[in-house]
C-alpha cells in the first residue's frame, strides 16, 4: 500500500515528468494499492505487509542550494488519526517505508536560507510515528530536535544521546524540563511543576497547552537528567559531567551510565536513583528502573 501516486524525473529547480509509481508485480510478487487519507485504519498486515509513504507533498520549485523534490511541511498528507492508525498497524506488525526528504538543516547550514522555515524540525504529524518507534536519523535530520537525543556540546569525547549508537549499554534518566512561572504570569504555579498529566485513561496532556503558554517559553525540551557540583574532585570517576570551572556551581553530572560490564553497575544505579535531588518530599525515590523485559 502506499500514498505515493507518481514518480517523477529530475529537472533543473522544478519536478520534471511524472510515472506512475507501481511496483513490479512480476519482480515482487506483490500488487500497489493507492491509499489516501483516512484510509489507513484498520488496515490487515497479511493484506498490506508493507506500506510505502509520504507524510508531506513535494515541493513544487527550490534553488541550487536546496533539496530537490523536498517535503513541504505545511501540505502533511497524514492526519493525527492516520498516525494513530498506522502506529497500531505497525503494533501489529506491518511494516512501513517512509519516502522523504525533510531539509530541516537549511537554516543551521546557511544554505537555502531564505527557503528555510524553523517548524521544518521535527514534523507533525509523522514526527510522532517516528517518535513511537524510537527512530532517530542523522544529525540533525531527527524525529528529536537536538540530533540523536539529548546531549551537552561542552563534553567532549562523551555522548550521552539516548538514541545514537553505542558501543556499550547505556542507563540513564531522561525527562522533561518542568513547566515553570518563569515570570510572573502563574500565581498557581508557587514551585516548577511536573510539564504533564497522565491520565487514567492513557491520554495525556501538555501543561503549557493546557494553559495556552507561549511555546517558545513554556515548551518543555527532553534532556538527560543532571544534577550540579560545586567542586570537581567530588565528581565520581565513572559518572560523565560537565564542567566550565574547576570550583564553582557550574559542574553538572548527568544521570547517565555506561554499561560495559564492570561489578558496581547495580551500585551507580542506586547512587543517582537516590540522589536528594531524585527524591520526592517524602524521600522516597522520584524515578524507578522499568521492570517490563518487553517495553524498549
Amino acid at each position: 500500500g502506499t500514498n505515493i501516486p507518481y514518480v517523477y524525473f529530475n529537472k533543473d529547480y522544478g519536478i520534471g515528468n511524472k510515472a506512475a509509481f507501481v511496483i513490479d508485480k512480476t519482480a515482487f510478487n506483490a500488487n500497489t494499492v493507492q491509499l489516501q487519507s483516512g484510509q489507513f485504519n484498520g488496515l490487515q498486515v497479511s493484506e498490506y505487509p508493507l506500506l510505502i509513504l509520504n507524510g508531506f507533498e513535494y515541493m513544487e520549485t527550490w534553488n541550487n542550494h536546496s533539496i530537490p523534490m523536498s517535503a513541504d511541511v505545511d501540505k502533511a498528507k497524514l492526519t493525527e488519526d492516520d498516525i494513530s492508525a498506522l502506529i497500531k498497524y505497525v503494533g501489529s506488525g506491518g511494516s512501513i517505508l517512509i519516502m522523504e526528504s525533510i531539509a530541516v538543516n537549511t537554516c543551521d547550514s546557511g544554505y537555502g536560507y531564505p527557503y528555510c522555515k524553523i517548524d521544518q524540525w521535527n514534523p507533525e504529524p509523522i514526527g510522532r510515528l517516528l517518535d513511537s518507534a524510537g527512530l532517530a536519523v542523522g544529525h540533525p535530520d531527527t524525529v528529536v530536535l537536538n540530533g540523536n537525543g539529548p546531549r551537552s556540546e561542552v563534553i567532549w569525547g562523551a555522548n550521552i544521546r539516548p538514541r545514537s549508537i553505542h558501543t556499550k549499554g547505556v542507563w540513564l534518566i531522561e525527562k522533561y524540563t518542568p513547566f515553570e512561572d518563569k515570570y510572573g504570569q502563574y500565581p498557581d504555579v508557587e514551585k516548577p511543576i511536573p510539564s504533564y498529566k497522565i491520565h487514567d485513561n492513557g491520554t495525556v496532556t501538555w501543561e503549557y497547552l493546557e494553559r495556552n503558554a507561549d511555546p517558545g517559553i513554556f515548551k518543555p525540551k527532553l534532556e538527560v537528567a543532571s544534577w550540579k557540583k560545586e567542586n570537581k574532585s567530588e565528581v565520581e570517576d565513572w559518572q560523565t559531567s560537565q564542567t566550565k570551572d574547576t570550583v564553582g556551581d557550574n559542574i553538572t553530572v548527568y544521570a547517565f551510565i555506561e554499561d560495559y560490564g564492570q561489578a558496581e553497575l547495580e551500585t551507580q544505579k542506586k547512587a543517582i536513583l537516590n540522589h536528594p535531588d531524585f527524591l520526592k518530599s517524602d524521600g522516597t525515590p522520584a524515578y524507578k528502573e522499568c521492570d517490563n523485559s518487553t517495553y524498549h
